[in-house]
């Protein structure tokens, strides 16, 4: 039996003169589903989507700076950089350097360019933490723009064949006006 969590919209909340304080919209988010997923093409169907989206935002959580020379994230907590040398069955000891090259073959990206080895990663480890599975699905973008989801849903064979669907959820407004 495969359990999956659905997210409910919440109620509107209004204040005493029935104006709204805190509304919901809906919108899309994108994302990979187990089941679909090409293992074979996920690092290209990564970075298609990394230059689909330009300046927004994608989920990475990986505790590494995102241009070279990579280090530590300093934003990062000593938590998050055990987690990942844990994962990667590193010593404490261990520096940024054999992190990146210990998540560059785990994650099979030797013939790709440093930047592009860094933005597959990145996504890579957030989806592995995640617990990204048949029952987890993984979101790897919140709240694209109608553009965005028109072109993943229009492109089934580049996006579609490879694991990655368009989901309409809610997302909450606070109206500061009142």
């Amino acid at each position: 039996k495969i359990t999956a969590p659905i997210k409910a919209s919440r109620g509107e909340i209004l204040d005493c003169y029935g104006r709204p304080i805190a509304t919901n919209r809906e919108g899309y988010n994108v994302v990979f589903n187990y089941a679909s997923i090409n293992k074979n093409t996920i690092n290209d169907t990564i970075l298609s989507l990394i230059k689909l989206l330009g300046n927004h935002e994608w989920e990475d959580d990986l505790p590494l700076t995102d241009t070279a020379p990579y280090s530590f994230d300093k934003e990062a907590s000593e938590t998050s950089i055990k987690r990942m040398l844990d994962m990667l069955d590193l010593a404490h000891y261990a520096t940024a350097k054999n992190c990146f090259d210990a998540l560059v073959k785990r994650y099979s990206l030797e013939d790709r360019d440093i930047k592009q080895q860094r933005l597959i990663m990145g996504v890579r480890y957030t989806m592995e933490r995640a617990g990204f599975s048949i029952s987890v699905p993984f979101t790897f973008a919140e709240d694209v723009s109608d553009k965005i989801m028109t072109i993943i849903s229009e492109n089934t064979d580049i996006y579609g064949e490879n694991g990655v669907s368009i989901e309409i959820a809610s997302f909450r407004n606070y109206d500061n006006a009142s």
